[in-house]
Parts: structure tokens; C-alpha cells; sequence
């Protein structure tokens, strides 16, 4: 840990003469052209790693010390872009390395600014790395921090930044993770339902237009992986506890008309058996209904036996979705009083009697 003077010295350096510091050691590092890369502030060289020596001081720094070791990690990740000048001096291993680096510390740092870095790398730098590395390290790689990056928004990890600076980085952060997302070539039906989430906690608003860009690789992450089910529940849960207002007021928007269109997936993931809208209940003729687990005031849904309705919603949105019945029949079982809706807004008074799955 940096001894309180030394962060002292630091601190009183400006924006630029940090971040340059930081990038530059780390360059220095890679090529190994430095006995002292850090110098000045060779404290760094405490920790048994250099990132975990900027990680320490970040954690110890003030806020505007630490906003100038963001602005370095973005200036390390231009360093791994393949037009910068620094890396055309590195050769392939170097280059892995540095870019870990960067990865490492914009993921620990949440450095939300290198996001477009991040997506740069992912979509134009394919040609610039052997293909089986970029293939199996570099793109994934890519696409897991970001994907860190938009789950810390669901976690208000990003808690305290002006109104108007968080929309904008939630904007830049959206952008890269759709962009990353239609590199179609590199682009793993695997990276799709953390992907969602990210989005979800970055956009949660449009849920709609995530599910429209991801959808399709789910529905072959499903096909290829079927084991992978419980996945997609999760994604189901993701999307009711951050998004359940949009997707309520949007439900109309979904293609789930067959059995093989984009968002049949959802479907189950929402109301199957272990979807977060699914209630079993016992009696005697053992029957299931789905039902939300989700209070919203602006929203009462109702289950019967034609479909799932939204009231107290646009007129669009008004209607029983006839679709999900086509889609999927085996979804709506008989049950004790068919011609009864089932108001889903107050499902556990109206279970009272039953017994429920918690």
C-alpha cells in the first residue's frame, strides 16, 4: 500500500502528467526498456504486480487523482490500438500483455471512458493479431469487460456522478456494447446473455431494442447448449427486476407469433417453470399459471385463460397477446375457474388457501 506522502506527491501532479506517467510505465514495462519504468513514483513497484499497484493507489487516492488514473487507462488502452505509434513498436506478446493490462484496470477501475477503446479493438483491429488469438482472446476478452463494465450500472457501482455525466457514459457505454454485438463474425451466442444483462443494467428503458439485437443468439445459444436453460432464466429475472415496466408497456413489440420466431425464448424464461413469473400452486387438479412477482403501480396484469393481458397501459398494449398462446399452448393449463382473470398485481393475497413456490 502507497505510503500517504506518496500520494501526496502525486496528487499535486496534473491530469495529463498522470495519466501519461501511468500509460508510459506500463509501455515501458512491456518493451522492457526501463529499469524504473514508474520513476518518479516507483512505490508501484511494491505490489507484486504493476496493475496491482495502480489498483492500491487508486483505492487510497482522492477523487481527482482518481480521475486522472482513469484518463491514463484510456490512454493505455490508445497505446493497444493498431494505428497508435507505441503499438507498432510491441511485438505480439507484448501487445497481449499491455492489452491485459489494460482490461485488468479498466475492469478494477470501472473506467467507463474506455469503453469505446474497448469496442475499437473488438471491431477494427481483427487484422492486426494473429486470427486464433483474437478469435479465442482478444474479442472475448474485449467483450467481457464491457459486459463488467454495464453490470456495475445495475449495482449502482457508479453512484454519486453527476446526472448529466451518467447519461452521457450510459449512452458511449450502450453504444460499444451494441457495436461489439453486430461483429457478427467474432460475436459467441455464449456472450449473448451477459451481454443482455449489461445492457439491461446500462439501457434498462430499452429493453425492447437489447432483445431485438440479442434475441437471435440466445434462441442459438438454446439450440446449441440446451443444458444452458437455467441461463436464460436468469436473464428472465435480470429483465423483471430492472426492466419489467418496459417490457410490460412493449410486450406487444415481441415476435413470439411461432414456435420458431426471435423471442420465443423469452417466453420460457419469463414463465417456465423456473421463470421469475412462473407460481405453482396445488390442488386437486395440479395445475399451473403464471403470475409476476413484481409490484409496479402503474402496471396490473392479468393471466386467464386466453392470454396475458395489460391494463392501465397504452391502447396497443390493451389486448390479449394471442400470440403467446400460439407460441407456446402448453403454457396455459386449465385451472380451478377459467373464466376468472387472475390479477397478477396482488397474486400472493389472492393465493391464500394454496401453496405457492417462494
Amino acid at each position: 500500500m502507497p505510503r500517504p506522502e506518496s500520494v501526496r506527491l502525486l496528487a499535486e501532479k496534473s491530469l495529463d502528467e498522470v495519466a501519461s506517467w501511468l500509460a508510459r510505465g506500463f509501455f515501458d514495462t512491456a518493451r522492457d526498456s526501463s529499469e524504473d519504468p514508474f520513476a518518479p513514483h516507483s512505490f508501484i513497484h511494491l505490489a507484486q504486480h504493476p496493475a496491482e499497484g495502480i489498483e492500491e493507489l487508486y483505492a487510497v487516492a482522492p477523487p481527482e487523482l482518481q480521475r486522472s488514473l482513469r484518463a491514463g487507462v484510456v490512454m493505455l488502452g490508445g497505446y493497444c490500438c493498431h494505428e497508435s505509434h507505441e503499438f507498432a513498436q510491441l511485438d505480439a506478446q507484448q501487445r497481449r500483455w499491455l492489452l491485459s493490462q489494460f482490461l485488468r484496470l479498466t475492469a478494477n477501475l470501472l473506467c467507463i471512458r474506455a469503453a469505446t477503446t474497448l469496442a475499437k479493438i473488438a471491431c477494427d483491429d481483427s487484422r492486426h493479431w494473429p486470427e486464433d488469438v483474437f478469435r479465442e482472446e482478444v474479442f472475448p476478452d474485449c467483450c467481457v469487460c464491457l459486459q463488467t463494465l454495464g453490470l456495475a450500472f445495475a449495482r449502482d457501482a457508479y453512484a454519486g456522478i453527476e446526472r448529466k455525466q451518467e447519461q452521457a457514459l450510459r449512452l458511449e457505454l450502450a453504444g460499444a456494447l451494441r457495436r461489439v454485438v453486430r461483429k457478427v463474425d467474432y460475436f459467441d451466442s455464449s456472450f449473448a446473455p451477459r451481454t443482455l444483462a449489461a445492457l439491461l443494467g446500462t439501457a434498462p428503458t430499452e429493453v425492447i431494442a437489447h432483445l431485438e439485437l440479442l434475441s437471435s443468439h440466445m434462441n442459438e445459444m438454446h439450440r446449441r447448449q440446451p443444458e444452458q436453460k437455467q441461463l436464460a432464466h436468469l436473464t428472465g429475472e435480470r429483465i423483471v427486476s430492472v426492466a419489467f415496466h418496459a417490457l410490460a408497456r412493449d410486450f406487444y413489440k415481441l415476435q413470439i407469433g411461432a414456435a420458431d420466431a426471435r423471442d420465443t425464448w423469452l417466453l420460457d424464461a419469463l414463465f417456465g417453470a423456473e421463470g421469475p413469473l412462473f407460481y405453482w400452486w396445488s390442488d386437486d387438479s395440479q395445475s399451473s399459471i403464471g403470475v409476476a412477482q413484481y409490484a409496479d403501480p402503474e402496471v396490473e396484469l392479468t393471466f386467464h385463460s386466453e392470454g396475458l393481458r395489460f391494463a392501465a397501459l397504452p391502447p396497443e398494449t390493451r389486448r390479449v397477446v394471442d400470440a403467446v398462446v400460439a407460441a407456446w399452448p402448453d403454457l396455459w393449463k386449465q385451472y380451478s375457474d377459467p373464466k376468472r382473470p387472475i390479477d397478477l398485481h396482488n397474486w400472493r393475497e389472492q393465493a391464500v388457501g394454496h401453496k405457492y413456490a417462494s
